[in-house]
Parts: structure tokens; C-alpha cells; sequence
């Protein structure tokens, strides 16, 4: 985890990327995670899986920078899902509505497998 307290992981394969997320996403990292989904993008994945499984807390610009996420992927005809939403994250979700906007599951393997045919191995790894 870097000094400000957000890390991020990303493992991807061919058609699918989880994005792991732990720490406190907040306007201090959205410039990095913009680039990091550009890059995301420019190359192609249109299949996302944001992990918050260590996320602590998140602020107003975090989640302006989730429904950009969103909106990305969407112009790509391509789609992003949540897993691991605690029950804070969960409930901030809820009373924004953004529960509406966003796919969330419980676990991962439900997660993958909402993808259908993707190709689900993840050999490679990029550690920010």
C-alpha cells in the first residue's frame, strides 16, 4: 500500500481484468486510476471486475470515478462488475442508488462466470 494509504492490483487475461482495490480511494489517487483504465482500455479489455475486498473507505470523487469506470466501458460496449462490496461501501451504494447502476456480486466465481464465454485464466499480473 502506497504512503496515502490506496493500492491496486490488476491480473488480466485475454478478455477478462480483475482490478483489485484496497485502501482508501479518494481524489488523491483518481489521476493514476484514470490512467490505469485508460490503459485498460486502449488495449482492448472490455471485460472488468473491480475487487474492493481491502477497500476501507471512499470518498465523494472515488465515486465519481467508479461511474466513470462505468461510462467507459459502456462507450466500449463493454462491462464492469463489483464483488466484494463491504457493508459500508454496500450501504453508500444503496442510499446513492448507484446499487442501480452497477452490477455487484458476493464473490468472484459469480462474478467470472457472469462474464459467460470470456476467457477467464489470468496468467498475467501488473502491480501499481
Amino acid at each position: 500500500m502506497d504512503r496515502n494509504g490506496f493500492d491496486q492490483a490488476v491480473e488480466f487475461s485475454e478478455e477478462l481484468v480483475i482490478w483489485r482495490m484496497s485502501g482508501v480511494l479518494s481524489e488523491k489517487h483518481s489521476a493514476e486510476v484514470k490512467q490505469q483504465l485508460s490503459d485498460l482500455v486502449g488495449a482492448g479489455k472490455r471485460h472488468l471486475i473491480i475487487d474492493f475486498d481491502g477497500l476501507q473507505a471512499i470518498d465523494s470523487r472515488g465515486l465519481s470515478l467508479l461511474i466513470s469506470i462505468q461510462k467507459a466501458m459502456r462507450e466500449i460496449e463493454g462491462r464492469v462488475v463489483f464483488v466484494h462490496l463491504n457493508a459500508q461501501f454496500a450501504a453508500l451504494m444503496e442510499l446513492t442508488k448507484l446499487n442501480r447502476i452497477f452490477e455487484i456480486f458476493l464473490d468472484m466465481e459469480t462474478a467470472k462466470r457472469s462474464f459467460g464465454g470470456a476467457n477467464l485464466g489470468l496468467p498475467r499480473r501488473s502491480s501499481e
